[in-house]
């Protein structure tokens, strides 16, 4: 569920059986708007109960301007350079030399990518930031880098920029800040 001061939106997995997506719809429609930052979503325990799981993430997400000039320690990640994403993101070089990854950006230290930005959705008029960056190559700034190489890409395809994190992830708020994104919203899931 996305949720908003100006309403909700939710999508179920397309595997789920229909009379239960009938049924979490009936409870979905009852979630108020999102009032502030963190309040709990009212119908949590109801969709809980209905899907026998407690496992959730939820967290701001945020619009981020479409301009931002990158540090120039960034590199655009394509077929030619998707090695040096092996040692940390093998699945993100696989899709990178199969073509099946929209525009990834990375930070770099000795030819091996720590911090990684792709898209986490795409679809025809929006994108969404994925950032992630190595344990022992946090606090350096590099995801901001990515980040900020990512937006300069996607963004001069024209599309609306995305970015969302989880509550407890400070640092991801703060790559966040850094971009002076609007928060707009949260994302709340749960599996």
């Amino acid at each position: 569920m996305g949720r908003t001061v100006e309403g909700n939106v939710w999508h179920f997995r397309h595997e789920l059986d229909e009379d239960l997506k009938i049924r979490l719809d009936e409870i979905c429609r009852t979630e108020p708007p999102l009032a502030s930052g963190q309040n709990k979503p009212q119908i949590a325990v109801a969709i809980r109960e209905v899907l026998c799981s407690d496992k959730e993430d939820r967290g701001p997400a945020y619009w981020l301007r479409e301009s931002y000039r990158a540090a120039e320690n960034a590199v655009t990640v394509d077929a030619s350079n998707a090695h040096s994403l092996v040692t940390h993101y093998p699945y993100t070089a696989r899709c990178v030399q199969s073509g099946e990854v929209r525009p990834v950006a990375a930070v770099l230290v000795n030819g091996v990518a720590v911090s990684v930005c792709s898209c986490s959705r795409w679809a025809d008029d929006v994108a969404e930031a994925g950032l992630h960056t190595v344990d022992q190559f946090r606090g350096h700034g590099y995801g901001v880098v990515a980040t900020g190489h990512w937006i300069d890409l996607v963004g001069q395809i024209g599309r609306l920029l995305f970015y969302s994190t989880s509550w407890t992830n400070v640092a991801s708020q703060r790559v966040a800040r850094k971009f002076e994104a609007t928060f707009y919203g949260e994302d709340w899931s749960i599996t």
